[in-house]
């Protein structure tokens, strides 16, 4: 199992920073370009888990937004004309 695990964060950091390097090439500007490119992008690569626990954090964080909004209720309907909410 531990080999399983490291070889899968291997991986990730393979690929985390083949993505990370490419899209800084592209989205880097030409007349200044930033020092250390491929060093960065291995240590952006190494982080990914940490990423990946962001993002798993950020969607549980979304949807119990979302249910909370759906469980409001709207204001309380008054059944007869003479009652008067308490405040």
């Amino acid at each position: 199992m531990v080999q399983t695990t490291a070889i899968a964060y291997l991986i990730g950091w393979v690929v985390g920073t083949a993505v990370v390097y490419v899209a800084s090439r592209r989205l880097n500007d030409p007349r200044n370009p930033a020092p250390h490119v491929l060093i960065l992008s291995a240590v952006a690569g190494a982080l990914w888990p940490m990423l990946l626990l962001g993002a798993v954090e950020f969607s549980s964080l979304m949807a119990c937004s979302s249910a909370a909004a759906h469980l409001k209720s709207e204001a309380p309907e008054l059944v007869g004309a003479g009652v008067v909410p308490l405040r």
